[in-house]
């Protein structure tokens, strides 16, 4: 099994992520993508010389393994 997953998430000023919630995708995958999610970190966005909070989405891509053919 294996599908896309999306992830909407807030980035904080220190570009930690604060917020993060699945949006679709195979309902498996989306507790890993979402703790994945908010294990990223970004370069904080700067506007004007000062760092503030963005929001971004995430896409991940989980692709099955081949089966064994032994």
């Amino acid at each position: 099994v294996g599908g896309v997953v999306s992830v909407d998430v807030l980035i904080g000023t220190d570009g930690r992520v604060l917020l993060a919630g699945t949006l679709s995708g195979p309902v498996q995958f989306h507790d890993v993508a979402r703790d994945a999610a908010c294990s990223s970190t970004f370069t904080p966005t700067l506007i004007n010389g000062f760092p503030v909070q963005v929001t971004g989405r995430i896409t991940y891509n989980f692709i099955p393994r081949p089966r064994s053919s032994e």
